[in-house]
């Protein structure tokens, strides 16, 4: 976690979706299978994986007494919106009431039937490219083997996150109907085993949790083209991955094979995040342009809960300081766990972010760094994000009407 985020959202984050997108990709092109009308990936057994690995050391609420449930966070959120309203100067279209109290096993369903739609659209040009090479007697490019070890991947990877998750802002992406506001998801397993494990005090947790996630609804909900543009670059990165697909080589093409390893090494000695090395430059700008919008909205979030927090909490300072010390004392497996999924470039969002919204805020104020939502064209790019002061420069030339 950074230093302030009460929660790791993989879904809101588009930047993890197109990491596992990119990872999909690079597995598929490297292994062999007889059979063309395998799926890509084997949606149940992603689900039974996922589900054994987040079964483990469970908080029984209903044991414990620990259950909030949905008039609880309703109650939170009705406290935290006009505070967030008032200090971000943003007015939301409809008050917030899509929220959901989950356990675990709710939390993957939601995400799971969020990535099968995520998906689709990959699935269905890895069949079309299957059928095409078993009609001309050539062995497909993927195996069996292949689709189990992708499967067993992503169970993990959403299992590991279902024990973690505390809130999340999930906004309508990719095939499903457009929503005016988005569905807030509090995670109570999480919450409450969280809140014992730091001795936490409950309210102020739950609130400082509700907080966070009903900024991320400011931001989305008072500024609608902001899911839109959201998804169309996710959008665009899965298209680039079908295209991909249906244009692989009949036949290994070294030549292309050499390019892709040379552009690979020429990355990894640039510093550039192993998730990157595979991704062609057209993948690679959408990524970092997604990485740097990300960045923008954890850091906006992160300083927004600073401003107010301290303000309304009690304890605030404590719940933070903690939340810090337990992100420090991470295991040396967490942290590899980390690098190896990518979760570790969601932890340098919130800090790449916050920095850059503090250090705007604190030069310009807030209703300067709010012309970053007036569109995309005024959002900071990926060098914007880690050097403010260009931002800064460039909006004192060009700020919206």
């Amino acid at each position: 976690m950074s230093k302030a985020a009460p929660s790791r959202s993989f879904w809101r984050s588009a930047g993890e979706l197109v990491l596992v997108g990119a990872g999909i990709y690079v597995l598929e092109q490297t292994r062999a299978h007889h059979n063309g009308e395998a799926p890509t990936l084997d949606w149940n057994r992603a689900r039974s994986i996922a589900m054994r690995v987040a079964s483990r050391r469970r908080l029984h609420l209903d044991e414990t007494g620990a259950f909030v449930g949905v008039d609880e966070y309703l109650s939170y959120l009705q406290n935290a919106q006009p505070l967030v309203a008032e200090y971000t100067q943003t007015i939301l279209p409809e008050p917030l009431k899509q929220v959901y109290v989950f356990d675990r096993r709710q939390w993957l369903e939601a995400n799971i039937a969020n990535f099968m739609i995520l998906f689709a659209p990959v699935e269905q040009a890895y069949r079309e490219a299957s059928q095409k090479l078993m009609a001309r007697s050539l062995t497909p490019f993927v195996s069996l083997g292949g689709s189990f070890l992708l499967s067993t991947q992503l169970g993990l990877l959403l299992g590991y996150l279902a024990r973690r998750v505390l809130g999340q802002y999930d906004l309508a992406l990719l095939g499903r109907e457009p929503l005016t506001a988005g569905r807030l998801y509090f995670v109570e397993e999480n919450i409450a085993a969280t809140e014992h494990a730091l001795y936490l005090p409950g309210d102020q947790f739950r609130l400082w949790i509700a907080l966070h996630e009903a900024t991320h609804a400011f931001e989305f909900e008072a500024h609608p083209w902001l899911a839109s543009y959201l998804n169309q670059r996710v959008e665009e990165h899965m298209q680039l991955i079908v295209q991909q697909l249906e244009h692989l080589p009949l036949f290994p093409d070294v030549d292309g094979m050499v390019r892709v390893l040379q552009r690979a090494a020429q990355r990894l000695a640039g510093g550039g995040h192993w998730v990157e090395l595979f991704l062609d430059d057209r993948q690679q700008a959408l990524f970092r342009q997604l990485q740097g919008l990300m960045s923008l909205m954890e850091g906006y979030s992160n300083h927004v809960m600073d401003v107010i927090g301290v303000k309304l909490l009690p304890d605030y300072v404590m719940i933070k300081q903690r939340f810090e010390q337990r992100r420090i004392r991470q295991t040396r497996l967490d942290k590899l766990w980390a690098r190896l999924t990518g979760l570790d470039i969601k932890l340098e969002q919130y800090v790449i972010g916050q920095a850059f919204v503090d250090q705007v805020v604190r030069e310009k104020g807030i209703t300067f760094l709010n012309q970053a939502f007036a569109g995309p064209e005024y959002l900071p790019d990926p060098v914007e994000i880690r050097q403010p002061e260009r931002w800064i420069a460039r909006m004192a030339r060009t700020s919206p009407p």
